[in-house]
């Protein structure tokens, strides 16, 4: 694997990210999401990756060492409203019995694989000659992932507003690692905004409320903080 990253950083960022989105696409739609199966590959993939890093000394490189200062950056409030968004119909407890936290161990797992894969690996590897677009491909390639959930029961609509609005929340994320330097800040939201999902109370949204509001108000939060991080830091 060490030769492989020595001589193509990007390859190994794809090889990295073909070995988690092919194994869960086909875990989700045989066993999904609130499964001990799911939980143990995800544990095991998380484990080797940060293994990895953590053996030839790239922790640091990929945002895993240090934590921003929170008055930098309007102590991260936009990122709470985002992480707790799924929410705002309610709580209910989806999964029955210990498949409940199955499903939030899931989403853990996922809320960190996903943040050093896509912000971490492949926007470093792109950014080394072009800034903008390793910006741009690892907030696409994000959102575009997402289109797998067609396969796993979820209609056309839902599948297009969530790559919509993973497309925006890959750009905040990239933008936030990017200009602070770490990718905790990222990981805890993305994950929390996972596992909230799990105990979404949906069916008291209205149609509208649940297929527009939400990621409109996503789309507003990601674009003007944003917008904030890198203005903020071109004043610096």
């Amino acid at each position: 694997m060490k030769k492989l990253y020595d001589r193509n950083e990007l390859l190994f960022s794809i090889a990295a990210i073909l070995l988690y989105v092919i194994p869960m696409a086909n875990l989700r739609g045989a066993v999904g999401d609130a499964s001990p199966w799911s939980v143990l590959y995800l544990a095991a993939y998380a484990g080797l990756l940060t293994a990895f890093l953590a053996k030839h000394g790239l922790c640091g490189r990929y945002g895993l060492t240090s934590w921003p200062n929170p008055r930098d950056y309007l102590f991260f409030v936009p990122l709470v409203v985002l992480s707790f968004l799924n929410l705002r119909g309610g709580i209910a407890w989806n999964y029955p019995g210990a498949s409940q936290l199955f499903a939030v161990g899931t989403m853990l797992l996922v809320g960190y694989i996903e943040e050093v894969i896509f912000r971490g690996l492949l926007f470093k590897a792109i950014s080394k000659d072009n800034l903008r677009q390793g910006m741009v491909i690892s907030a696409l390639t994000f959102g575009i992932g997402h289109i797998t959930n067609l396969f796993n029961g979820h209609e056309l609509l839902e599948t297009l507003l969530q790559i919509v609005y993973a497309v925006a929340l890959g750009f905040l994320f990239v933008t936030l690692f990017h200009y602070s330097g770490s990718l905790w800040p990222c990981i805890v939201t993305h994950s929390l905004i996972d596992v909230t999902s799990v105990f979404a109370r949906g069916g008291n949204l209205s149609p509208i409320n649940q297929n527009f509001v939400g990621p409109a108000v996503i789309l507003v939060i990601c674009v003007a903080y944003s917008l904030y991080i890198i203005g903020r830091s071109r004043r610096a």
